[in-house]
């Protein structure tokens, strides 16, 4: 059984992109947002079950569309799918920061991550950062004043950030300033401006817990024998591995499927994707995609793994100048699936999803960032 452990990040952005109420916001992150949306189709299509932490039955969020909402959607279509992420207690973030060994690889892992601040990823940090301040920031007397102590900062969070002084103090203080370059200076409809200190112990508070919740959700993951589907910030930690080629193979599969889905969703029901995305779990082609690349499905640092994805990728976009001669069905149905995938151009699928999520089209550049406005 294929089991896919969901990062709550996906199924958040996921959720405000099918009724926004933060556009500006959108614009600015249009990648994260997108490759939200990707990630929980690829969930959608090929996996048994889709295991989320937390209760899986939150109560609906009547001032909107949000993660409780899109659950019932998924709910509604197939009921069975959802599962319980489990974390056990010696795993969670406080135990772990308060264990040597782990807590030497959570600052293993922070290191990675300054490192990618620093790379060609920087934008995804950027846009991690602005999402992060625009909903948990807030308005505290304390983000306002410069002498406050750190521990003394109060954000609007409902479940706390994981702190560890001398953690957030070895932060280089150029990646500090990388994040801070991506949030505003003052709040909305505020001329008040925010303290730097408050700035700067937001941005490390909100590291610590980005890489602290990846090791315990991977620890997790292993114990449990599944697989996790990790938010584009914490995926980006795992390309600083060999991953590029298995990542390439699976945003062509996804894309076709979304693609597919995309051409029948309702302009004024943007969640009947959900819909449309489970319709395909019984079609032909999504389930000899399955069987084909198998592992491949699953990223993992195996220079094997990259070798067959590399190959594979080669093959689609091959498969459509190779004369059908062969007369073997098992090589006329591989060939006849990777000519279907290949039907899926880049152009096309960007016009197709700006089309139907229009909020998605200020900002597709992988490269590039913008502060969203107020």
């Amino acid at each position: 059984m294929f089991q896919v452990g969901i990062d709550g990040f996906i199924l958040s952005q996921s959720a405000e992109l099918f009724h926004p109420s933060n556009e500006s916001l959108i614009n600015s992150c249009a990648y994260s947002y997108s490759r939200c949306l990707e990630d929980l189709a690829f969930c959608l299509v090929y996996a048994d079950k889709i295991l989320k932490y937390g209760d899986l039955r939150p109560p609906l969020d009547a001032k909107g569309y949000s993660v409780p909402n899109l659950l019932a959607e998924i709910q509604s279509n197939e009921e069975s799918i959802l599962g319980q992420f489990l974390v056990d207690k010696d795993i969670h973030g406080d135990q772990l920061l308060e264990d040597p060994y782990h807590k030497q690889e959570i600052v293993r892992d922070l290191k990675t991550l300054e490192q990618c601040v620093r790379s060609q990823h920087q934008p995804r940090y950027k846009e991690w950062m602005a999402r992060e301040a625009s909903i948990y920031f807030g308005e505290d007397k304390s983000v306002f004043e410069e002498n406050t102590k750190p521990s003394e900062y109060k954000y609007e969070t409902t479940v706390k950030y994981h702190t560890d002084r001398e953690i957030q103090d070895s932060i280089e203080q150029d990646v500090v300033q990388v994040l801070d370059s991506a949030l505003l200076d003052t709040p909305k409809g505020s001329s008040r401006l925010y303290s730097a200190g408050s700035r700067k112990e937001f941005i490390t508070r909100n590291m610590l817990t980005l890489v602290t919740i990846m090791r315990a959700y991977e620890l997790a993951a292993t114990r449990n024998n599944l697989w996790r589907m990790p938010h584009v910030t914490r995926a980006c930690l795992g390309f600083q591995q060999r991953t590029k080629n298995q990542g390439d193979l699976r945003r062509i599969v996804v894309r076709h499927a979304l693609y597919q889905a995309l051409r029948y969703t309702e302009k004024d029901f943007p969640e009947s994707i959900i819909r449309n995305l489970f319709d395909l779990r019984s079609f032909p082609i999504p389930k000899k995609i399955r069987e084909l690349l198998n592992d491949l499905l699953i990223i993992t640092a195996d220079e094997g793994k990259e070798a067959r994805a590399r190959n594979l990728i080669r093959e689609i976009k091959q498969v459509a100048l190779v004369p059908d001669s062969e007369q073997d069905s098992f090589v006329i149905e591989r060939r006849n699936t990777f000519r279907e995938l290949d039907k899926t151009k880049p152009k096309e699928y960007d016009e197709l999803l700006c089309h139907e999520f229009p909020v998605l089209g200020t900002n597709r550049n992988n490269k590039h960032f913008f502060i969203p406005t107020h």
